[in-house]
């Protein structure tokens, strides 16, 4: 499918299951781990909520959006807060919805009092869309998304601490060098535990090993570099610290199932 929503009775976040209806509301009652292969919107429309998102914590309230990529460990809690909640699959949002997505630095940002009501019913309108039987109009859905997006660029940035958990830390460590040479001895020492321990922690959180959510990133950072600065496969290998080009070229297909003159092309 194009486009998975999920809802939630207001009841708890555990009883978490997929309606493809015109019930869009979730409601936020205990901690709801955020983290799958699927990109996430989550809009805060009352109360307030605690999110963690990549080893920052973020307090959001009411007009907070969220963007929260594939594999990427985000943890959302409240005792009471409400919100709407989308799930895409990443690999099948359009082109323009993906450069988007590349040029957004900081994913949690805050919307004007005035605004709440057309981004409810941007939520409202793609959940419309989705009738019993799983149709959709791909590209009216693909519209709405966009402006969704563009929400998100254009709006202030909500500031996160970071958050002292083994997890956290590891995660912090790895984002901002995972175009170095890092090692599995080096992260879980960052992260202060033993390396089996690091290892199972990591699987057990994100859902992929921590080798596999090091090639997303990388891979993530190359499709930005092939499309937004224009260079050459060769040129983004060695950026994303590839010794070898072959090895780029298979983890890329591997992820992307592309290669990247196709991805080009593509955009």
């Amino acid at each position: 499918d194009f486009l998975a929503v999920t809802f939630v009775r207001p009841t708890t976040m555990i009883d978490e299951k997929a309606y493809p209806t015109k019930s869009y509301k979730i409601a936020f009652t205990k901690s709801k781990n955020l983290t799958n292969d699927m990109l996430k919107l989550v809009f805060v429309t009352g109360g307030e909520a605690s999110l963690e998102l990549s080893g920052k914590k973020y307090q959001v309230a009411r007009g907070t959006i969220s963007l929260v990529l594939p594999h990427e460990y985000g943890v959302i809690s409240a005792k009471s807060a409400t919100g709407l909640f989308l799930e895409i699959p990443y690999q099948n949002i359009s082109a323009d919805c993906r450069r988007l997505i590349f040029s957004i630095n900081n994913r949690v940002v805050k919307v004007g009092e005035d605004d709440i009501p057309r981004i409810n019913d941007l939520y409202s309108a793609i959940s419309y869309e989705i009738d019993f039987d799983g149709k959709y109009k791909e590209d009216l859905i693909t519209r709405y998304l966009y402006c969704l997006l563009v929400e998100l660029l254009r709006r202030p940035v909500v500031k996160g601490d970071n958050v002292d958990t083994n997890i956290a830390r590891s995660i912090l460590f790895i984002n901002d060098n995972y175009l170095e040479d890092i090692t599995l001895a080096d992260i879980s020492l960052e992260a202060g535990v033993t390396v089996n321990y690091f290892c199972a922690l990591f699987k057990n959180k994100i859902g992929i090993n921590c080798n596999r959510y090091i090639k997303e990133l990388k891979i993530r950072y190359a499709e930005r570099l092939l499309v937004l600065n224009g260079l050459k496969a060769q040129e983004v290998a060695k950026k994303c610290g590839y010794a070898s080009f072959s090895h780029f070229m298979s983890d890329f297909k591997s992820v992307t199932g592309k290669t990247p003159n196709t991805v080009k092309k593509d955009f």
